[in-house]
Order: C-alpha cells, then structure tokens, then sequence
C-alpha cells in the first residue's frame, strides 16, 4: 500500500508548473492501468482536518537493479505504444499520443524499470491530458514550427 502525500497528488499532465488535483491524480491512475497493462487500486481516502491522502495498492515489481533502461529503450517502448517523443524543454522529453490526446511525461530511467524478465515497466509518470495552450505546443513542435 502506498498514500499520497497530504494534499500533494504529484505534478499535473495539463500543463508545466502545476500540481495535479485529486481528480487528475485519480485519472493518472487510470491511465496507467490502460496504456501499461497495470493493476492499480484505489485502496481508500483518508481525510484528517483539511488533509486528504489517496491511498493504492498495486502489484510489486521486480527490477533486476543492474541494467536500467536506456532512452533509446523508453523512446522505442513508448513508440510502441503509440506515442511520440516532443521536447518541449531541451534533454526532457514528453511522450504524445495524437490519437487519445495523453501526454506521458517524467519518462526517465528512475521511473522506468526493467523488470527480472527485461520488460520495461513504467512508475511514477505523469499521464493526461495537456490544456489547449501545451497542445498547441506539441502540435508546433511536431510540425517542425519553432515552440
């Protein structure tokens, strides 16, 4: 089991700089479980005072530790998926896919592990849906226009 902290749902996926809403959090949830396959649940919400934390369970994974995945792996997983890579700051790439309008961000080697059978398996990303303003910004940059 696991539980947010105290009011702080991880960053929101609309657009840079914002924190996720409990609501966006729980939608990350179910994104995760759809595009990865994963089990996540919600195990039950706490409210102490003015304070709420979302508690989950999910299956544990085992990493091998000694091999992590490369960015030529994650970029190809994703691609695999259905997705493509946007930078929309330099060196931090987001992972779009057009067709369901998700963005997948925070997709680095420390949330992407590769399981004792080699497969990669995503943690801690944050997946949504970009406001209209990030959208057009992927909709430039993929168009080759300067963002």
């Amino acid at each position: 089991m696991k539980a947010t902290h105290p009011n702080r749902f991880g960053h929101s996926a609309r657009n840079e700089g914002l924190a996720a809403t409990p609501l966006e959090y729980l939608q990350r949830l179910g994104w995760h479980n759809a595009l990865f396959g994963d089990d996540i649940r919600i195990a039950g919400i706490t409210f102490v005072e003015e304070n709420i934390e979302v508690i989950t369970s999910q299956p544990w994974i085992v990493s091998d530790g000694k091999q992590p995945a490369s960015q030529e792996e994650i970029d190809g997983y994703f691609e695999h998926l259905g997705f493509l890579r946007v930078e929309i700051n330099p060196g931090v790439p987001i992972f779009f896919n057009e067709r369901m309008k998700v963005i997948v961000a925070d997709a680095h080697e420390r949330n992407i592990l590769r399981s004792e059978d080699g497969r990669l398996a995503p943690i801690d990303v944050v997946i949504g849906i970009p406001d209209p303003d990030l959208l057009e910004r992927i909709h430039r940059i993929l168009a080759g226009q300067i963002p």
